[in-house]
């Protein structure tokens, strides 16, 4: 009996549809023509040597490998490809075929376009192998390009992680404990905000309500100034207390603050884009800070203001007879104070430097190391690596630089005449005048401890695995949308192939029907002596 092979994929499955007989497993059509040259029948017997040629069979599967592809399914695109290798077992084509279905890649040129380099894949690696120099140049550009484009993404990733580490270096320095000129506040834990209780007993009264704050709440950081008090809340506003003879407390309008500080009569606040304000007494243009940006700290002292770039260089406003403002060749600077008559800066290194008054080496710190904070007012005051603290008193002394039993100091801070210092365990020490109750704080607990310094490495490995993790979570999103699609697309080519099982069937049984002389549509009987019915459906004979 004869019989009808596709000469693609050999299978017997092949029906005629339209005028042309199509393959029922890969799709392949031919012309009448065509299919009775395929016709065999029984066996051939051949003697000697035949030399069979396949390489057309390969191209062709190569070429529905393709056109799977480009319709995105997957497993015909593979077998194909399998089929052809069979044939060619070094088809360089193929193997890119190959890495293509594995990579859910529809064209050649959007290998470029893959997240990953796929050098290490072994279709790959065969696809090079045995290809010709245009296609293994070709596929070196597009590895080139997806790294570039990584490196790229890197580099953006790098960039977006300083300028959050910019942030952090100012969420860092946020102030738990800070000294003012007469008093000295703290804050808890809990966000709320303790203060020494001030008494008075000096000839004049220098209460004006500095140390009421005991109704805040929801505090991030705090500075205390001569005779007032601000708090930097989490949502960016700032709340004030004590002397406003020059409107230094006028900030309840500010918003979007990162940082605070309180000078001697003035207030300057930190806004998280870089830029800076500054509200009160403005006799030596130290609130003329309007112009800055991109500063990460700042420091508000008696008639000068001082900021830290994110460069690591310093700019600084005000009054510069002493030359307190000289700052301007700085650099490699990481935190920063402005004293009464002094600037002090902290080099990344832990050394310190220091411009202003000195006629008399009083500040002599040129053996000052390994100093991870600083402070300044009319005395100074480093904190080392090791929780010690070291300290010079000036040119006045209270008792303030007796620092030097201290230990397991995590926060400094220097007043006009005492130094504060936050343990790590939430109390506080003080030493130094105490004529105002400034240094009574023996009782303090729970003082919220200054946030962990976080290194751009740290930072940048922690958004690099945050950035991989989104990476993945959308690699299986798109996965998952890709199965869901193939399952569709499966579900429709069976509806489709059972329609098609039907239509045939039906179309069998229709010339059943007619081969036996009845209606082709039900099989009743027909009657009728010129134009025959159907007596059971009532429609006409038509064949």
């Amino acid at each position: 009996m004869k019989q009808l092979t596709c000469e693609m994929c050999g299978s017997n499955d092949l029906i005629k549809q339209d005028g042309v007989f199509v393959c029922q497993s890969c799709g392949c059509k031919y012309s009448v023509e065509e299919a009775k040259k395929m016709m065999v029948e029984g066996t051939v017997e051949v003697t000697g040597t035949v030399k069979v040629d396949t390489s057309g069979d390969s191209e062709n599967l190569y070429r529905l490998g393709c056109l799977a592809l480009e319709d995105g399914e997957w497993g015909k695109a593979d077998k194909f490809f399998d089929d052809a290798l069979n044939i060619n077992a070094e088809y360089a084509e193929c193997y890119l075929g190959k890495l293509m279905t594995e990579l859910r890649v529809r064209k050649k040129e959007d290998l470029k376009d893959c997240k990953e380099p796929f050098d290490d894949n072994k279709n790959y690696q065969k696809a090079v192998r045995f290809g010709n120099e245009e296609l293994r140049n070709e596929l070196a550009e597009y590895l080139d390009f997806i790294e570039q484009k990584k490196l790229a993404e890197e580099e953006a990733l790098h960039l977006k992680t300083k300028q959050k580490m910019e942030r952090y270096s100012v969420l860092n320095k946020r102030c738990t404990l800070s000294a003012g000129d007469h008093h000295t506040v703290g804050l808890k834990s809990d966000g709320t905000v303790v203060a020494t209780e001030y008494y008075d007993l000096s000839i004049y009264n220098t209460y004006l309500g500095q140390c009421d704050v005991s109704d805040w709440s929801d505090i991030v950081s705090i500075s205390a100034g001569n005779c007032h008090t601000i708090g930097l809340k989490s949502d960016g506003m700032v709340v004030a207390v004590g002397k406003n003879e020059n409107g230094q407390c006028n900030v309840f309008d500010w918003s979007d603050i990162v940082a605070i500080s309180a000078g001697y009569n003035h207030t300057i606040g930190l806004k998280s884009n870089g830029t800076v304000v500054g509200v009160g007494e403005n006799k030596f243009g130290e609130c003329n800070v309007f112009d800055w940006s991109g500063i990460v700290s700042i420091s508000a002292g008696v008639y000068h203001t001082v900021g830290l770039k994110s460069d690591g260089t310093v700019v600084a406003v005000g009054y510069n007879e002493d030359g307190r403002c000289n700052v301007s060749d700085w650099h490699d600077i990481v935190a920063i104070s402005a004293g009464v008559y002094h600037t002090v800066g902290l080099k990344s290194d832990g050394t310190v430097v220091i411009v202003g008054t000195n006629e008399k080496g009083e500040f002599d710190i040129s053996d000052w190391n390994d100093i991870v904070a600083i402070s300044a007012v009319l005395h100074m005051v480093g904190l080392k690596l090791d929780g010690t603290v070291v300290a010079k008193r000036g040119t006045t002394y209270h008792g303030q630089d007796n620092v030097f039993d201290w230990a397991d100091i995590v926060a400094i801070s220097a007043g006009f005449g005492h130094t504060v210092g936050l343990k790590s365990n939430g109390t506080v020490v003080a030493v130094g005048t105490n004529d105002h109750g400034e240094c009574n704080v023996s009782d303090w607990a729970d003082i919220a401890l200054p946030p962990k310094e976080t290194t751009l490495e740290e930072l940048f490995a922690r958004e690099k695995r945050e950035h991989e993790e989104r990476l993945k979570i959308e690699q299986e999103r798109q996965e998952q949308e890709r199965l869901a699609k193939e399952k569709q697309e499966q579900e429709r080519l069976a509806r489709e192939e059972k329609e098609r099982q039907e239509r045939l069937a039906k179309e069998k049984q229709m010339a059943d029907y007619r081969n036996r002389g009845v209606c082709q549509y039900c099989g009743g009987e027909l009657k009728g002596l010129f134009s025959k019915t159907c007596t059971k459906c009532g429609r006409k004979k038509d064949y």
